[in-house]
C-alpha cells in the first residue's frame, strides 16, 4: 500500500544470483520514496531468470497493485521481460538502462567520445539537445548514430520521457541498489533469506514512519535542499516578464520561456521531473510574494513521504507458532519453469510492502522526485548522493550529475 500511496509510479526491475548453497535468482520490483531512497515494492526467488520466472512475476505484481496510471519500469532488458512487461502493464512504459545501453554500445563503437555523447544525449531534457549530441555522434560515425537511431529514444533519454512518473533516471541504480541491500543475504538458505529481508524491510518502514513524524514543513529534506541550493545560481539569468505567469529568462547561452500556470519551461526538466529548473527558480524568486517551494510537485511533499510508510508489515511469530499460509502443493503459486523438472526445491516468494490490508490497488497518479542535488547551470535539478535520515544500514540510489555512479 504504501507504494500507491506515496511513490512515484516508477519500478526499477532486476535479477540478481544467490550466492549460497541453494542457486537461484532474486527478481525485485524497486521505487522510491519522496526523499529518493529507495522503497522495496516485491521480491521473489526463481529457479532462473528467464520468460516464464518474469511472467509469473509481472503477474503476481500485478495482482498486487493492480493498473496504474503513468507506471513507468526500468530495466537491463533482461531476459523474458520485454515480453512480460506489456502481457501484464500494456500502458506502462519500459525504459532501459544507459549503463547497460552503452556497454552494449561500446562493443561495436569503443571510445572516450562515444560514451560522452551518449550520456549527453541520454541526460538531454529537450529534444534540441538530444539532436545535438546525436548530429556530434554521426560526425565521427553515421553507423555508431544509425545504431542508437534504431533504438527507441523514449527508453533512454529524457528528452522523450513523459512527466506522467516524474522521474529522470537513466539508470537502474535503484534496483542495484537494492540488490547491495540484501547482498549479506544471498548467501543463506532461502527461508532464512527471505525471512531476514522480510525484517529489513519490516524495520525499515517502521524507521522512516519515525523520521516522518520528526520532520516539519512541505516538504522532504532532499526537496528542500534542492531548492536551497538553486536559488544560489540564478544571478547570471535576466528574466523579461511577459506576464503575471510568463516570462522569457535568458541565460548564457540561450533563452527559455517559463509559464507559472502550466508548470512548465521550454528546457523541460520542471515536467520530467517536478522540480522548478533553474530558469523558473530566477523567474520565481523575481515575483514578490511568491514561494519556490509551492512549485515543488506535490510527488516530494512531507505528507506523501508519511503516506508511503503509514502501513506497516505485519510481525510473524517462530514457524512452529503459525499456520502456513503458502499452498505449496498449488502449480499455480510458482512458475512454469519451476515445474518442469520433478522433485524442483519450490522457491519462496513475497511482496515486500504487502500489509495486513488490502493489496490490490487502484489505479492512481503517483509521480515522485527525480534525484536531487546541486543542478549544473542552465540545466534541470541532477541526482545526488546524499540521503538525509539513512542509516549505515541503508543502501540507496546513489547517481552523479552526469547519472553515472
Amino acid at each position: 500500500m504504501g507504494f500507491i500511496k506515496g511513490c512515484r509510479p516508477f519500478l526499477g526491475l532486476d535479477g540478481c544470483h544467490l550466492k549460497g548453497k541453494h542457486k537461484g535468482i532474486t527478481l525485485s520490483a524497486t521505487s522510491i520514496d519522496a526523499n529518493n531512497c529507495l522503497f522495496p515494492v516485491a521480491f521473489a526467488i526463481v529457479k532462473s531468470e528467464c520468460g516464464d520466472s518474469w511472467k509469473w512475476f509481472m503477474e503476481n505484481l500485478y495482482s498486487s497493485i493492480g493498473e496504474i496510471r503513468g507506471l513507468a519500469f526500468m530495466s537491463d532488458k533482461d531476459k523474458g521481460l520485454e515480453a512480460a512487461i506489456p502481457l501484464m502493464f500494456p500502458s506502462a512504459e519500459h525504459k532501459t538502462c544507459v549503463r547497460h545501453l552503452y556497454q552494449n554500445f561500446k562493443k561495436k563503437y569503443p571510445g572516450e567520445l562515444f560514451e560522452r555523447l551518449i550520456w549527453n544525449c541520454a541526460n538531454s531534457y529537450n529534444t534540441p539537445s538530444f539532436q545535438w549530441h546525436l548530429r556530434e555522434i554521426k560526425s565521427a560515425s553515421s553507423n555508431a548514430a544509425t545504431y542508437l537511431e534504431g533504438l527507441t529514444a523514449q527508453a533512454w533519454s529524457r528528452s522523450q520521457f513523459t512527466p506522467n512518473a516524474r522521474i529522470g533516471y537513466v539508470t537502474n541504480n535503484i534496483s542495484k541498489s537494492f540488490n547491495a541491500w540484501i547482498n549479506k543475504t544471498r548467501q543463506m538458505p532461502i527461508v532464512e533469506m527471505v525471512e531476514t529481508i522480510r525484517h529489513k524491510i519490516m524495520e525499515r518502514i517502521d524507521h522512516r514512519r519515525a523520521l516522518g513524524r520528526k520532520w516539519r514543513g512541505k516538504l522532504v529534506p532532499k526537496a528542500l535542499k534542492y531548492v536551497q541550493t538553486i536559488v544560489k545560481d540564478i544571478g547570471e539569468y535576466i528574466v523579461r516578464r511577459s506576464s503575471d505567469v510568463m516570462a522569457e529568462v535568458a541565460g548564457p547561452d540561450f533563452t527559455i520561456v517559463v509559464r507559472l500556470d502550466e508548470r512548465t519551461c521550454t528546457c523541460r526538466a520542471w515536467q520530467v521531473t517536478g522540480l522548478p529548473c533553474i530558469h523558473a527558480a530566477a523567474f520565481i524568486t523575481r515575483i514578490r510574494g511568491l514561494d519556490i517551494c509551492d512549485f515543488v510537485d506535490e510527488v516530494y511533499s512531507l505528507q506523501k513521504f508519511r503516506d508511503t510508510y503509514a502501513s506497516s508489515i505485519a510481525p510473524m511469530p517462530s514457524k512452529g507458532f503459525r499456520s502456513i499460509s503458502i499452498l505449496f502443493n498449488d502449480p499455480q503459486s510458482f512458475p512454469t519453469a519451476l515445474l518442469k523438472k520433478p522433485n524442483t526445491v519450490v522457491p519462496f516468494s513475497s511482496a515486500a510492502t504487502s500489509n495486513t490490508g488490502s493489496k490490490r490497488g487502484n489505479s492512481a497518479n503517483r509521480p515522485q522526485p527525480p534525484p536531487i542535488g546541486k543542478p549544473n547551470k542552465g540545466s534541470g535539478p541532477q541526482h545526488n548522493s546524499s540521503n538525509e535520515g539513512d542509516n549505515k544500514n541503508t543502501a540507496d540510489e546513489k547517481v552523479n550529475n552526469n547519472g553515472k555512479n
